[in-house]
């Protein structure tokens, strides 16, 4: 579970795959990968001096442009901070704020650029900071790391013991952007760069057994950027070695041959272990092992693997079994 989350981290935290995912929420271009700035040393040093740093709070992706903040959390299923995410969100978007008014104020104390003139101000200035000032929007998102739907509350009303009490309706609320694979149809995956789609695809196929043979079999899936597959590669348990796979045209890897491979080599390893026993148990054993780690089904393995009709009718009945 640990390097999954610390592989998705570092997936994400690249800019120009930050940028696409928000943009992808937002449902317009507006966050431009080249005007963002890393604000994880920052997050974490103030995380730090509130006297909280959480095993959670390692996987936060913070970074800033000339119009927002943007906080990302990858989530994974079955995380407890699934049931507190809308106060943890909270906590998260207010540390910023915070931030924010107290470099705003610091600025003034420094510059001392509004000294001249401050009486006549007096009445629009509080504690170093002025009725001008103004700060950014903070812009949070959790990336639901799983093939079901999220379970956890999405707003901070759903956590309240008396949620149709009058209090609610005047208590300050917080809703989630939760980002869930299983609820994005392909024409939502298509406005987004194939990498991060590929990637979210996989999030969504993990346990659709049909669903990814048959996104094996996609330009997308034959064509996919390194990083992109050794993410996929870690979220589907496929064990691949993605660092030492030839690549294609433009440096991209085919993940259905890649998966092809996979039963192929898993078939001859069979084979051999079969041979030595003098039957085909060695070959239906591996398959079946490889097989089950995938979620296919025995046709959708078979389908990949040069047998003859006989051979396959066999092997059919043998998988069933």
């Amino acid at each position: 579970m640990a390097e999954h989350e610390s592989t998705m981290k570092s997936y994400w935290q690249s800019r120009e795959r930050f940028a696409d995912l928000f943009n992808f929420l937002l449902k317009e271009k507006v966050v431009e990968a080249e005007k963002l700035s890393d604000w994880g040393t920052e997050f974490k040093a103030m995380l730090q001096s509130t006297k909280r740093c959480a095993a959670s709070d390692g996987e936060v992706l913070v970074m800033e442009d000339d119009h927002a903040f943007y906080i990302l959390l990858v989530v994974q299923e079955g995380a407890s901070a699934c049931l507190v995410m809308p106060a943890q969100a909270k906590f998260y978007a207010a540390l910023i704020y915070r931030e924010q008014i107290k470099k705003i104020r610091g600025r003034h104390r420094k510059e001392k650029e509004r000294e001249q003139g401050a009486a006549a101000k007096a009445e629009t200035y509080l504690g170093g900071y002025y009725a001008e000032d103004k700060i950014k929007p903070v812009v949070l998102a959790v990336l639901y790391a799983s093939p079901r739907a999220w379970s956890g509350p999405r707003s901070l009303a759903d956590m309240f013991q008396a949620p149709q009490s009058i209090a609610v309706r005047y208590s300050l609320d917080l809703s989630l952007n939760v980002l869930e694979p299983c609820a994005m149809s392909d024409e939502d995956l298509a406005q987004i760069a194939p990498g991060p789609r590929a990637v979210l695809q996989a999030l969504k196929w993990n346990e659709n057994a049909e669903q990814l043979a048959k996104g094996l079999q996609t330009e997308a899936w034959q064509a996919m950027d390194r990083p992109a597959a050794q993410v996929v590669s870690q979220i589907l348990a496929l064990k691949l070695d993605i660092e030492t796979m030839p690549a294609g045209e433009g440096g991209t890897i085919s993940m259905g041959k890649a998966v092809e491979e996979l039963l192929q080599q898993a078939y001859q390893k069979g084979v051999k272990e079969g041979y030595e026993q003098g039957e085909d148990e060695g070959a239906i054993t591996v398959l079946k092992a490889v097989l089950q780690n995938l979620n296919w089904s025995p046709e959708q393995g078979l389908n990949l693997l040069n047998l003859t009709s006989e051979k396959r009718e066999a092997y059919a009945a043998l998988l069933k079994a």
